[in-house]
């Protein structure tokens, strides 16, 4: 009895050092992503430009800590023009503060489309864990 007690525990030493590593190579994963000077459309040349139905829009992707105030508040009076009544019309409601909050928090990129120099329209997104599982979030 006391040997196969010995062959579990060690069994389930060796599963967890496995899944601590698994989680170690995650982890670098998720930290390479988030580093600020990837280029994330960089592998994807012709997504960067969008020319149809009238519209010439360049498609740049952007860590939160590089884009400008200026882009930033851009952003953020689309995301006010598109979505305050719908928020205001949920249980949820809508707060200034908390939405700024919100699009800044752990490790953000955007797409951006500008016309010229003008911000048309982004995506909110990021890599993180959730339940020790990378995933990508998209708002």
């Amino acid at each position: 009895m006391a040997v196969k007690k010995l062959s579990k525990s060690k069994e389930k030493k060796m599963q967890r050092k496995e899944t601590l590593a698994a989680l170690g190579e995650a982890q670098m994963k998720l930290t390479r992503a988030n580093e600020p000077g990837t280029d994330h459309l960089a592998p994807f040349q012709p997504f960067q430009r969008y020319t149809r139905n009238g519209l010439e829009l360049n498609i740049e992707c952007v860590h939160f800590s590089n884009i400008s105030e200026t882009d930033f508040e851009k952003v953020f009076a689309l995301l006010e023009a598109n979505m305050k009544k719908e928020y205001e019309a949920s249980t949820w409601g809508w707060n200034e503060k908390e939405k700024k909050a919100e699009l800044r928090e752990k490790n953000p990129w955007f797409l951006i489309a500008r016309d010229s120099s003008q911000i048309v329209a982004f995506a909110h997104f990021k890599f993180d864990f959730d339940e020790d599982v990378e995933v990508l979030y998209c708002k």
